[in-house]
């Protein structure tokens, strides 16, 4: 991913990231059910990776990863223009 000269104008603003697991719709009523323990699938497979975000626009995908006792974010391969490349399954 190139960076513009204008990029270094911006060094030092402050993004949020997001690690995002998965997503699924549930019914109020299945919201409301949620106990501690409770287990809601989502429609990602397990050994796919997560997507990272900034302010919602899809970044990198990646693996979580512990680094210093602490949950990371190893990416995997940088996402042009938002979205990945070729089919998504």
């Amino acid at each position: 991913m190139e960076k513009s000269p204008g990029w270094k104008a911006m060094n030092g603003v402050e993004v949020e990231l997001a690690a995002r697991l998965g997503e699924r719709v549930l019914e109020l009523e299945e919201v409301l059910a949620l106990r501690p323990g409770s287990t809601i699938p989502l429609s990602e497979r397990a050994d796919q990776p997560l997507r990272l975000e900034v302010d919602g626009v899809p970044l990198a995908e990646g693996f979580a990863v512990e680094k210093d006792g602490r949950l990371g974010f190893e990416v995997e391969r940088l996402l042009e223009d938002g979205a990945p490349d070729g089919p998504q399954s």
